[in-house]
């Protein structure tokens, strides 16, 4: 399943096509691009009052008002009039914290991880590029079976291969390069933790939190 409006129809087709080949070899991509984890309504809010602030303060100073009552209610009046201008605008993305975003991209992530999983019986060799444009952030999640099969070094050239075809805004090249590293290859394997206990309580790993551009 692959949701990508930055693919013209030819990129679709070949990315399709290294998909299926993975498939065959018993690991499951799936990529989901999404404008934004959250609405974010405190980021809005937070944007609202400051800006409607410094337009009142800026009224104040250059417009004398007779009634005092001006004073409290006119913030209110300019609140309500650019609130529909900071959402057409998405001006929120400007008191946006990097705290907030991490945790709404990982929490999005995993949630529509599990939604679109195929089954069941094959969420352990899952591969979920999730990727939200508005905080510029990805995460990628693999299932604890394709985890254990290929080592840290090409875990991080995947994240890298995402973040390099990002910057330039080369989509099509960075999921192909990521999912590349998934094909089958000699390579030695890392050392995987045994604990049982550990294994059991989570069935999944992700890769941590990146920014893709600036």
């Amino acid at each position: 399943m692959i949701s990508l409006r930055p693919l013209n129809k030819k990129e679709r087709e070949d990315l399709n096509q290294l998909m299926h080949e993975l498939t065959l070899d018993n690991k499951f991509p799936l990529i989901l691009i999404t404008k934004e984890s959250d609405p974010y309504p405190g980021a809005v809010l937070r944007i609202t009052i400051l800006i409607a602030t410094i337009i009142s303060l800026m009224l104040f100073y250059f417009f004398s008002f007779k009634f005092e009552f001006l004073f409290v209610l006119l913030p209110i009046i300019v609140s309500l009039v650019i609130l529909p201008l900071i959402r057409v605008f998405n001006l929120k993305k400007y008191s946006l914290s990097s705290g907030e975003t991490t945790r709404e991209v990982i929490e999005k992530a995993y949630e529509d991880y599990f939604k679109h999983s195929l089954d069941q019986s094959e969420i352990n060799r899952q591969v979920f590029i999730y990727i939200s444009t508005l905080e510029k952030r990805f995460e990628i999640i693999l299932g604890k079976d394709v985890h254990s099969e290929i080592n840290d070094s090409t875990k991080e050239a995947m994240a890298q291969a995402l973040i390099d075809g990002f910057k330039e805004n080369e989509f099509f090249n960075a999921f192909n390069s990521c999912l590349s590293h998934l094909k089958s290859k000699k390579e030695a394997k890392e050392i995987v933790e045994t604990d049982e206990n550990k294994e059991d309580k989570k069935s999944e790993i992700k890769i941590k939190n990146r920014i893709f551009f600036d």
